[in-house]
């Protein structure tokens, strides 16, 4: 029986020259376009302080809300 090892789906919206871009390298690749995100925000969360940076800027942007 298989498992599920995704389980919480998530859409986005990309810029048309984003898109493009990721569509290209993932063709390329011969890989989901979904499986290439996943592992670009796996890389972005493994950086130091990642988390901790995001929220310093969005509480910046927002006017410490």
């Amino acid at each position: 029986m298989r498992i599920a090892k995704f389980r919480k789906p998530l859409t986005i919206a990309l810029d048309s020259g984003v898109y493009n871009r990721v569509k290209q390298i993932t063709d390329v690749q011969a890989r989901s376009m979904a499986d290439w995100v996943r592992e670009a925000v796996d890389e972005a969360l493994s950086r130091p302080n990642a988390e901790q940076t995001d929220l310093t800027q969005r509480s910046s942007v927002n006017g410490g809300k």
